[in-house]
């Protein structure tokens, strides 16, 4: 028992001296002063010193230094202290955020300190700018211009992208991953388009502000059929409630209406462009677009769908059918006789730019062409293929006309190649209806889409070049805003002015409410 309890206190004796001799191996020494320099904030794969040459001994010397990392981030690789066993040491670290080092110093008493640094690291200064807010009108492409600026040594991707647009519009950004990216107006509203720089280290955004406008003038009436006059520079509508004919000039926003005795179902113009024909179920009303008043009605039996203007004093009434086929009579203004061509169609007309003939289409049965300086117009000949519906325009110098179905046919006095086929316009849609302006060798189409319950989806405003026919753009049109609903605006009619400078879309809401008419200016 005795030599046990001897045993255990040499045991206890041993540990304890131990124990005093690693915390205090001098208890007359005096604990060095270790300095680690703080830390600080630095930018990223720049070299970082880690200063320790402040630490001391206060009665002695320092005998060693020793740097370790204690945290990193988690995206950082494994850090090398460069120099680690010296008073200064580099590091540089390759991922943003917090590092903590450790700086071990020990003394000639063999004592030691310890002292932290803690080092912030960020991404290079990356300054982004997205221009200043601007504003723009419909169909205009706005020009975007930002700048984004990094430290040297260092790349940087930029990216622009829409925060928000206006309801209706589907507005996308060219060349979005450079600088100055574009976007046409195509809804009235505020665009919001965020400039994104980014390193890979960081990300930095600034935000430019677009107020799109839509200049329009709105109709206070539902348009049954319109033309426009070139002389005059001036459109002509024709709406019910009450049955009126109207002459607006589009450059003021004004115009002059002339009552009608009777509902219209359509109208056309005279070559001259002074006066109008309207048809109506059962008569027809000629209108001096000058003096605003009708000069004749003329008695009819049949309803009127559609209204030729001849050169010769005479307008062609093609009868309004529902299905079958329906004949068309020729009015001589100055007599009053009307003429029955014995022939029938299911289509529509038009008077080709010569005076002499006119075409018409046979829906899905093609093209037929008409003599109409004879009485009773004379039929001419049919298109060798079918295809050709609905109406049909011709270009400025009477060699071609384009159909609704987008088809495009030479029109031709040599029976080889007239009604044959020549081109097809690009894209989608039924074309409603059809300008030129050769003074800027431009052909401008308005056509939509159809969806869900044959009503429009999309609507556009598609210009091509009138020789080649190739496209050169297409512009959406901008939606009409009714509340909470965004409605289609779906072109009707388009025309230039004589010198081709302005184009003019008439367009009305394809839905509910179905009778609001526009009018939008476009510059050229």
């Amino acid at each position: 028992m005795r030599l046990s309890f001897g045993l255990l206190g040499l045991v206890l004796a041993t540990l304890s001296c131990r124990s005093t001799f690693e915390l205090d191996p001098d208890p007359a020494n005096a604990r060095p002063y270790a300095e680690a320099g703080g830390g600080g904030t630095y930018v990223v794969g720049e070299p970082i010193t880690l200063d320790g040459s402040h630490s001391f001994d206060p009665d002695g010397r320092i005998t060693s230094y020793a740097w370790r990392w204690l945290e990193k981030p988690d995206a950082s690789p494994y850090v090398t202290v460069e120099n680690s066993s010296s008073a200064v040491a580099t590091v540089r670290l390759a991922a943003v955020g917090r590092y903590v080092f450790v700086l071990y110093v020990t003394d000639d008493a063999n004592a030691t300190e310890r002292s932290y640094a803690t080092i912030d690291i960020e991404g290079p200064h990356l300054e982004v700018d997205a221009g200043a807010d601007t504003a723009a009108a419909w169909p205009d492409v706005v020009q975007l211009s930002g700048t984004a600026e990094v430290e040297p040594h260092f790349t940087r991707t930029t990216e622009w992208s829409f925060v928000s647009r206006p309801v209706g519009s589907n507005a996308t950004l060219d060349n979005p991953n450079s600088l100055t990216p574009s976007f046409r107006i195509d809804a009235e509203g505020t665009y919001v388009v965020r400039l994104t720089a980014k390193t890979p280290y960081n990300t930095v955004t600034d935000d430019v502000v677009v107020v799109g406008t839509v200049p329009r003038y709105t109709f206070g009436y539902d348009i049954v059929d319109a033309e426009y006059s070139k002389i005059l520079e001036r459109w002509v509508t024709v709406s019910n409630s009450p049955a009126t004919l109207h002459v607006f000039n589009p450059a003021t926003g004004t115009e002059a209406t002339v009552a009608l005795a009777f509902a219209p179902t359509a109208v056309g113009i005279s070559p001259d462009g002074l006066r109008a024909a309207v048809g109506h179920d059962g008569h027809l009303s000629v209108v001096d677009l000058q003096t605003l008043a009708v000069v004749n009605t003329y008695p009819l039996t049949i309803p009127i769908g559609d209204v030729v203007f001849g050169t010769d004093n005479r307008v062609h009434c093609l009868e309004r059918v529902s299905s079958g086929w329906g004949r068309f009579d020729t009015v001589d203004l100055a007599s009053g006789t009307v003429a029955i061509t014995n022939r029938t169609l299911t289509g529509r007309a038009r008077l080709h730019p010569s005076g002499s003939v006119m075409y018409a289409t046979d829906y899905g049965s093609g093209l037929e062409k008409f003599d109409v300086t004879t009485t009773p117009v004379t039929f001419v000949r049919r298109s060798p293929s079918g295809g050709a519906s609905g109406e049909m325009w011709f270009t400025d110098d009477g060699f071609t006309m384009v159909t609704s179905s987008r088809y495009v046919y030479y029109a031709s006095a040599n029976p080889t190649i007239d009604m044959t086929s020549r081109s097809m316009l690009a894209g989608r849609g039924s074309v409603w209806s059809m300008a030129d302006a050769p003074s800027h060798g431009e052909l401008a189409v308005v056509s939509y889409e159809y969806g869900f319950g044959n009503d429009p989806e999309a609507s556009h405003l598609d210009l091509f070049d009138d020789q080649q026919f190739t496209a050169r753009t297409v512009i959406p049109l901008p939606n009409l805003v009714a509340g909470s609903m965004s409605l289609v605006s779906a072109g009707r009619f388009v025309a230039y002015r004589t010198d081709g400078s302005t184009l003019y879309v008439i367009a009305k809401a394809a839905t509910t409410p179905a009778n609001t008419w526009m009018l939008y200016t476009v510059a050229r």
